[in-house]
């Protein structure tokens, strides 16, 4: 009976493994600090319809605000997702060039005009998380809350940061 215990906490343990993790971020160095991408891995099958992203920039420290739901990127199974900042027609064949690598059926762009959310709308000292879209829970965050990235470690404007493995 007592390893019929230990197998039932293992197993239970996994399903609490099927997270989004901000992996990379990007506050690019052309023309506006484009492209500003962020990378998600999907660890276990994660469905996006779950998870929002929000951002806090440095001119609203105390606030998050920006939410993006992420549905759009649907139920994906151990493989990275991209989150980039703008609309598909324009930024998406610059991306695309840029990074052809990438499959583009991973990658989802906010959109823009009046009222479309801008989360990653960010330069590089600002924080992004992504959150449970109905607990608000936060799930994952890059950067310090209420803190300007200036000069710390975790800053990268003009630049990108990567997760240590």
């Amino acid at each position: 009976m007592k390893k019929l215990y230990i197998l039932l906490l293992a197993v239970s343990g996994l399903g609490y493994a099927q997270t989004p993790i901000i992996t990379g971020i990007m506050d690019g160095d052309c023309t506006g600090g484009n492209p500003k991408v962020l990378e998600v891995y999907a660890s276990g099958t994660v469905n996006f319809a779950d998870y929002s992203m929000e951002n806090q920039t440095n001119a609203t420290a105390g606030t998050w605000g920006q939410t993006w739901n992420l549905a759009a990127a649907g139920t994906k199974t151990n493989e990275f997702v991209y989150f980039v900042q703008g609309d598909a027609a324009a930024v998406g064949p610059v991306f695309a060039a840029e990074f052809a690598a990438i499959n583009s059926s991973n990658v989802f762009y906010s959109g823009t005009g009046t009222g479309v959310p801008q989360p990653l709308n960010v330069n590089g000292d600002d924080r992004v998380r992504i959150i449970n879209a109905s607990s608000l829970t936060v799930i994952d965050q890059f950067g310090v809350s209420d803190t300007d990235g200036t000069g710390s470690p975790w800053e990268y404007l003009d630049s990108w940061a990567k997760r240590n493995n």
